[in-house]
């Protein structure tokens, strides 16, 4: 979005994943602004017109986080703004065995294998422990990571929208141009402020 001119403005809580972030926008025709800020605490005021949350959404994992966080993005948008974000596809999550996920980006590519899985029923959270190999420019890194991921359902995600302020307008599966599936691996929302 920056790079097509638009007014962007990031927030994490990582100042490592903002300097990082920092440096990927070379060619931005405006310079995106990056605020080091806990998303459950959001404090602006109908400054937006759109609001995505890419990869964060499910790391939510209580009712409180979640109806802070949509609290915030709400009071952040003005009468009609958009909000997007993506979670894992709840059914998808149920699955216990290991897998393993590839990227790669430039040089860099990077393995996670997700080695153990458990869920907590009670919490609706599945913890993950997780081995990365990092390979960058012939270096090869491991490190070990544990993690909980809320475990989330496209009817309970459109019970929260509509709970917090949010009209639901599409509900996408994994490439964002079909409705979403329960085969899906992620479950993409697509929702506009409500101004009552």
């Amino acid at each position: 979005m920056a790079e097509k001119g638009y007014e962007v403005t990031g927030v994490d809580l990582s100042p490592d994943m903002l300097a990082i972030a920092r440096k990927k926008f070379p060619n931005a025709i405006r310079k995106p602004s990056f605020i080091q800020k806990d998303i459950t605490k959001l404090d602006f005021e109908e400054e937006f017109d759109a609001a995505y949350c890419f990869n964060v959404f499910f790391l939510m994992t209580t009712y409180e986080m979640e109806i802070e966080l949509l609290k915030g993005v709400w009071r952040a948008l003005k009468d009609g703004g958009i909000f997007t974000f993506d979670v894992m596809n709840g059914w998808q999550m149920l699955d216990t065995t290991p897998h393993m996920h590839t990227s790669q980006e430039g040089d860099t590519r990077i393995i996670e294998f997700d080695c153990n899985r458990t869920i907590d029923r009670m919490r609706r959270v599945k913890h993950i422990e997780a081995l990365w190999f990092i390979q960058e420019s012939g270096h090869v890194s491991l490190e070990l990571d544990t993690y909980d991921l809320r475990i989330f359902f496209h009817d309970e995600l459109a019970f929260l929208l509509q709970n917090t302020g949010f009209e639901p307008l599409a509900i996408y599966g994994d490439d964002l141009s079909s409705e979403f599936s329960p085969s899906d691996r992620f479950i993409n929302f697509v929702a506009r402020k409500s101004s009552s």
